[in-house]
């Protein structure tokens, strides 16, 4: 066999692995590592509305807040976190379930950041009769990301722009 057909294939399986990989990412929610980067606070207010809206995840879309919000939650009148984003409406049609694509979640959706500094952020999301803003804070640098449980690759946490998303009865006491 010559190098030339032995490159071709070797290229071949490299390319169906890659296909395979994104595919993998699509379903699970990962695009949103395409769409915006790590140090991008919008990456954090898509994996939360992912995990809450898309896979219905209220644990792990609570770990993509700050711990005050979590616990002004855990104290509202839902009981916990984990209650009150399971009363978030949904942004999507049809059932949700962990097979619900970042592609389904954001499709027709805008997100934008009309103030970011270093310590925190506001994201604006838009579309499909939606419009809800997000305070956010990045982890101080002696918290590493993920030992929260939020996502491993972004320092931004939710910290306000709930209550707009929240069912009656979930809200935080205060807001």
């Amino acid at each position: 066999m010559s190098g030339r057909v032995r490159a071709r294939r070797a290229s071949s399986r490299a390319s169906l692995g890659v296909a395979a990989v994104l595919a993998a990412l699509a379903v699970t929610g990962c695009g949103d590592s395409q769409r915006f980067g790590n140090e991008d606070p919008r990456r954090a207010v898509s994996r939360f509305l992912v995990l809450t809206v898309g896979q219905a995840n209220g644990q792990k879309g609570c770990a993509m807040l700050t711990r005050e919000l979590r616990t002004q939650l855990d104290e509202g009148p839902a009981g916990s976190c984990r209650r009150a984003m399971g009363t978030i409406g949904s942004l999507l049609p049809g059932e949700r379930d962990e097979a619900t694509s970042f592609e389904q979640v954001t499709s027709g959706l805008d997100f934008t950041t009309p103030k970011e500094d270093d310590a925190s952020a506001t994201v604006r999301v838009v579309g499909r009769g939606t419009d809800v803003t997000f305070g956010l804070v990045r982890l101080p640098d002696d918290q590493r990301a993920g030992s929260d449980g939020g996502d491993p690759d972004t320092r931004w946490r939710i910290a306000s722009g709930l209550e707009q998303l929240l069912g009656e009865g979930a809200a935080a006491p205060g807001r």
